[in-house]
């Protein structure tokens, strides 16, 4: 299911839906659907449990979400983007955790702030290397090479983070 602008990440076990300022309204049609299909697989698991052919538990627990192009000014979200990523911890604990309570803040959840990398994306295509791996033989010069080494830090720690979460899930 296609929300938009957000990209799914899907690992044998688990799914983390990446939503962003324009997938709220799929985020609240996202959640009841997975919890339907969390259900539905129970279901199965239990009907099929005779079977000689061992079945995978399907345990889908949503690790978080990350926050996709938002404008930046002073290492903050524009005050436009600020009004609807301030939505995104409720939705997401609402829709897709089933959970009543307002969320913490910080939301454990909310993995990582990802801003639009607009310069580097046409160079990263010429180049068919991600934004963080770009280099000045590639065209990254300046501002841009600057840029690029920020985006491998900002990727480095939306990847830590979904390392973390996906080790405290599995020992759960």
């Amino acid at each position: 299911m296609d929300t938009g602008w957000s990209r799914p990440i899907s690992t044998r076990r688990r799914t983390l839906r990446l939503p962003d300022l324009f997938s709220l309204q799929g985020l609240r049609n996202l959640g009841p659907t997975l919890r339907a299909w969390r259900e539905g697989w129970r279901k199965r698991l239990g009907e099929l449990r005779d079977r000689d052919r061992p079945l995978p538990a399907g345990r889908m627990a949503p690790l978080g979400y990350v926050v996709l192009g938002h404008g930046v000014r002073l290492d903050r979200p524009v005050q436009a983007y600020q009004r609807w990523i301030e939505k995104i911890p409720g939705d997401f604990h609402s829709a897709v955790l089933n959970d009543t309570v307002p969320p913490p803040e910080p939301d454990p959840y909310c993995l990582a702030q990802l801003k639009h990398y607009h310069g580097l994306l046409p160079l990263a295509q010429e180049a068919r290397k991600p934004v963080f791996a770009l280099k000045p033989a590639d065209g990254a010069f300046g501002g841009h090479a600057q840029a690029a080494r920020r985006a491998y830090e900002d990727f480095r720690g939306l990847a830590m983070a979904i390392l973390n979460a996906s080790r405290a899930s599995a020992a759960t």
